[in-house]
């Protein structure tokens, strides 16, 4: 079962398969440690689709939102099968492995100001658990016990468990998904990643800002991301060629030779 590595503020996308990257590309990378400010500009040949609502989200657009939607906790990125805190501090099973109980880690805020917390969990997980999909299917309750507790109680134990909770599962603000309603939030991701979106061109192009109150102290190092939607490889090649962007996700074969030709 593959796992996607959560990429944040550090942008290791330089390390991504699929990337290529141009030599206009040192200036905003996080190589130079302290190094801060720049824009990482980088093409992806597929256009986004629904990135706002984790439900529906599949495929290629997990490559849209990694950097500003967050689940409770992420895969190791040292020990494989092994999961590291993100949203939630620590992890407990139950002694009968009836539930897991997360602490949940606090003074997060999403891109829209308002507070991550127990209630805000439950509001999103309930919706996996209501949908019947595989996806935590051995959760049949979610139990707040105070503002940062949350308790998943089980149907059974499996060794996937806890994968439910790093894959797919992002945590998106309630407030701005019951304000704006579901269709706006299947384009609008309001999460709690180093990086918010601020606008959105169906198939042309995305364009993200660094969060201010981002809950790991020091990142992002970059002010922003912008994300062109160019399908046509020739285009491409040329766009990274003047340095318009910076790398290129999701190259096809031919193309990827004929840059390497090239050298640089």
């Amino acid at each position: 079962m593959a796992m996607k590595k959560v990429l944040f503020a550090t942008l290791i996308f330089a390390l991504v398969c699929g990337f290529i990257v141009s030599n206009g590309a040192g200036p905003v990378t996080a190589a130079e440690k302290g190094k801060y400010g720049g824009i990482l500009r980088f093409n992806h040949s597929k256009p986004a689709g629904i990135i706002g609502n984790p439900l529906l989200i599949r495929g290629w657009n997990h490559e849209f939102i990694d950097f500003c939607l967050q689940t409770l906790i992420k895969p190791s990125n040292t020990k494989l099968g092994t999961f590291e805190p993100s949203l939630a501090e620590s992890w407990e099973l139950a002694p009968d492995k009836s539930s897991y109980t997360f602490k949940l880690r606090k003074g997060v805020k999403f891109h829209d100001g308002t507070d991550f917390n127990a209630q805000a969990v439950k509001w999103n997980l309930d919706k996996w658990v209501k949908s019947k999909r595989p996806r935590l299917d051995k959760v049949t309750s979610i139990d707040v016990i105070d503002d940062y507790t949350v308790r998943f109680n089980l149907s059974g134990w499996d060794s996937v468990t806890l994968f439910d909770f790093a894959k797919d599962t992002f945590i998106v603000s309630p407030t701005a998904w019951e304000k704006n309603g579901e269709q706006w939030a299947n384009y609008n991701p309001v999460g709690t990643g180093a990086f918010k979106l601020v606008e959105f061109k169906r198939n042309v192009s995305l364009k993200y800002e660094k969060f201010a109150d981002y809950w790991k102290e020091g990142l992002p190092y970059l002010d922003g991301i912008f994300i062109s939607q160019i399908p046509d490889p020739m285009t491409a090649i040329a766009s990274l060629k003047k340095g318009e962007i910076d790398a290129w996700m999701g190259v096809d074969p031919i193309s990827g030779a004929e840059l390497r030709k090239m050298g640089g």
